[in-house]
């Protein structure tokens, strides 16, 4: 986990980190998050669907933004404050993903960091982005 200050961080500074969506984080977020839509959760009726296979949910990949800043940049002494997000490709079960963000902007009067982010499958193609804030001890 990294430890970055807000006097550590700098324009341009990344991180990135490779993830495995698999059938146990979708049964997993669709018990939590109550989503149980069939494309998530039902190959057959996803394919029947049109889709190559179940679509992992928006948001569970979304999640792994919180661990971009929360662990990767800037780490333990961040705070998530703002997210906004657009989905362009659906990921789907057993696609391992880059989770990849950069710094984009620094306001040192509120210590706070604006966060570029995306999250692209294993064909380059971008799937979900993110502009994320965060403040910083």
């Amino acid at each position: 986990m990294n430890c970055f200050g807000f006097d550590d961080l700098f324009i341009g500074m990344s991180a990135q980190f490779k993830r495995k969506i698999d059938g146990e984080m979708i049964n997993g977020f669709a018990q939590i998050s109550g989503d149980s839509n069939p494309l998530h959760i039902d190959s057959d009726y996803a394919r029947r669907s049109g889709f190559k296979d179940q679509i992992a949910h928006g948001m569970l990949c979304s999640s792994l933004f919180s661990e971009l800043v929360g662990v990767h940049l800037p780490g333990e002494n961040c705070l998530l404050t703002d997210i906004s997000v657009v989905f362009s490709k659906p990921v789907f079960i057993d696609d391992e993903v880059m989770v990849d963000g950069s710094i984009v902007q620094l306001s040192p009067a509120f210590k706070s960091a604006k966060i570029d982010a995306t999250i692209t499958n294993k064909n380059s193609e971008v799937c979900i982005r993110a502009k994320i804030g965060v403040v910083v001890r």
